[in-house]
């Protein structure tokens, strides 16, 4: 599990990962890179993966449509507006 307790950007995460639940229902929001591995600086990113919920009536093991969307937080900014 990593660490935010050094990352300047922690709220920002927490902020993202709250509204993308809540907006967008994903069936798993995963973060990936410098952040997940625990290896990050203070300027570093926090990526994340959103992979979205099969749209009603989806076959099981069909694609969800996107594979997954790409969120990126930026200098405490979010990549895309929520």
């Amino acid at each position: 599990m990593p660490s935010f307790e050094r990352y300047t950007h922690a709220e920002a995460v927490g902020r993202f990962v709250e509204q993308a639940t809540r907006m967008l229902s994903p069936l798993a929001l995963i973060l990936f890179g410098s952040l997940a591995r625990g290896d990050c600086h203070q300027r570093s990113d926090a990526d994340f993966c959103v992979v979205p919920t099969p749209p009603p009536g989806a076959k099981p093991g069909a694609p969800a449509g996107s594979l997954a969307l790409i969120a990126v937080i930026v200098a405490g900014g979010i990549g895309f507006a929520l």
